[in-house]
């Protein structure tokens, strides 16, 4: 789960450049915007990441008008990148002593109190369509316990990896703007998922990209070839989903990771490549997430958030479209997982989020 509330060290405090009432505090990789002298350097604070979607409550009322959202019927706030005078802004930080359900709460670097606060996760609806795309949840189920939703950490929250992850060599893959798709071969049941259900009724644009492409067929057919259990997942995008901001002419479908089932560990990159080549003989329109590097030591070129950042952001997406952001994967497990995060361009959030 997602760490969306956390109690945090704030590292530094700046004065707003353009602002006389506002500070600048940094924490971990993030820069947030708060009232002046409301912090000083070292002081613990109540972080609240961008996405995450805050109760009608106090101590946020203050937010009324500014980001008003509903989630599942309900009404909140919904936090994202803003510019504040000039200055990126990402997230809300407010002091410990505003939150009661907190105070026998340890006030350590990191701990996560997302669940103690009651705050979610927002997210947009998945498919924008005005035919039968739409899910009914009548007709789908939870996601699959045996295979990991897709989500990345964001590097802003693992800033030791600028001096632990040095000699590390990484994948780098274009993040794409759409919804995600997974297909599933387990023990012989064929399966197709949204971001957070699996979907038994067929009549829906997963389902209809997945018969379309043959995809079904040929995960079957590989994994059956191979005695394999595994779980395709990709980003589907085109007309009518998240506004086409690739600009493509008909909906795709771009793999960006396979799932070994049996061994409960995502495939290394060199491998996915392997066997997407192979199930893409029999799905010739199927496609791979643009791949920007191989193998690269990320931490080795670049020293900081601020130039990797940089880099991210001068990378175009397809079509000449402003980029989302970029994903690495290691080329090497480590503890029998691949380490994987993603940076998101400052840009496209200020640009394009809802």
């Amino acid at each position: 789960m997602r760490k969306l509330a956390t109690i945090r060290k704030i590292d530094s405090v700046e004065k707003h450049p353009n602002a006389d009432k506002l500070d600048i505090c940094k924490v971990g990789g993030w820069n947030v915007i708060t009232k002046r002298d409301e912090f000083k350097s070292g002081d613990y604070g109540v972080y609240f990441e961008i996405d995450s979607f805050l109760p009608k409550k106090e101590p946020f009322l203050f937010l009324e008008g500014r980001c008003n959202k509903k989630l599942n019927g309900e009404e909140g706030y919904r936090l994202k990148t803003i510019k504040l005078r000039g200055v990126i802004s990402q997230g809300l930080l407010l002091p410990l002593n505003l939150f009661s359900e907190l105070k026998n709460v340890e006030s350590s670097d990191g701990t996560d109190v997302t669940e103690t606060l009651r705050i979610k996760k927002y997210e947009k609806p998945e498919i924008n369509s005005n035919f039968s795309s739409r899910i009914s949840k009548s007709n789908s189920k939870p996601f699959p316990s045996f295979i990991p939703k897709t989500d990345q950490e964001r590097l802003q929250n693992l800033m030791e990896y600028f001096e632990t992850k040095k000699e590390v060599l990484f994948e780098v893959t274009k993040k794409l703007d759409g919804t995600s798709l997974t297909i599933y071969y387990n023990d012989g049941k064929l399966g197709v998922c949204s971001r957070n259900l699996e979907l038994e009724d067929k009549e829906n644009i997963y389902w209809s990209m997945v018969s379309e492409l043959k995809l079904d067929e040929a995960l079957e057919k590989y994994c059956q070839k191979y005695s394999r259990n595994l779980a395709l997942q990709g980003e589907l995008c085109g007309p009518n989903i998240q506004k086409n901001r690739l600009k493509l002419n008909k909906n795709e479908l771009f793999t960006f990771d396979i799932y070994d089932i049996d061994n409960k560990r995502y495939c290394l990159p060199e491998e996915r490549v392997k066997i997407f080549n192979e199930i893409a003989k029999d799905c010739k329109e199927l496609k791979h997430v643009p791949i920007v590097e191989k193998s690269i030591k990320i931490f080795e070129k670049f020293r900081d958030f601020e130039s990797l950042h940089d880099y991210v952001s001068k990378i175009k997406s397809i079509n000449d479209t402003i980029i989302e952001g970029l994903v690495f994967k290691s080329c090497e497990y480590y503890y029998n997982e691949i380490i994987s995060f993603k940076v998101v361009n400052n840009n496209y959030l200020l640009k394009v989020e809802d």
